[in-house]
């Protein structure tokens, strides 16, 4: 599943979807599993295939509140109600939500890349370049998204040559 969600298009999100459900059904009490269908639940209004994005999100709060019921400190739950919170243009509960995951897990890179994004979003770029770079001193090999999180902020703050280099590094990765 997890290998089908990091193809980050409409299919691989459908076969995630699908394994997910197989493997829900082997082992209902994983936690884990719950969260990342909220995920995916989620990335469908990101790839903008959502039938519905009413049901998506929907679907993604009732997984993570399953999640969150079998072990409140499943940072990937965490994770999934951060980025809940940010498709319903609720920006401190998100911030919040970022910040229960980086307690849960002080060395989850994840939280840190995406609380350092909300925060340049929300109007505090200082902080968000912090917390990017944090991200990616935890994960040594950080996926692309990071360096597109950090050249977009440095561009936000008027640092172009900064945003340039960052965004040469993303496109070498290529």
């Amino acid at each position: 599943a997890v290998d089908y969600f990091w193809r980050t298009n409409k299919e691989g999100n459908i076969l995630a979807r699908q394994e997910l459900e197989e493997a829900i059904a082997l082992d209902p009490k994983y936690p884990g599993l719950y969260s990342l269908l909220a995920i995916i639940h989620l990335y469908d209004l990101w790839l903008q295939s959502s039938e519905s994005p009413l049901v998506s999100i929907a679907q993604a709060s009732k997984n993570i509140k399953k999640a969150l019921a079998m072990n409140d400190e499943d940072y990937l739950a965490h994770i999934a109600l951060a980025a809940l919170y940010q498709a319903r243009k609720e920006p401190d509960n998100a911030i919040a939500a970022y910040e229960s995951a980086s307690a849960v897990n002080p060395n989850g890179a994840l939280a840190y890349a995406h609380l350092g994004a909300l925060l340049t979003e929300t109007g505090k770029p200082e902080e968000g370049i912090k917390l990017i770079e944090k991200a990616m001193r935890l994960n040594p090999s950080p996926p692309v998204r990071y360096f597109i999180y950090l050249g977009d902020t440095y561009y936000g703050l008027g640092l172009y040559e900064d945003a340039i280099e960052v965004q040469e590094e993303v496109l070498q990765s290529s």
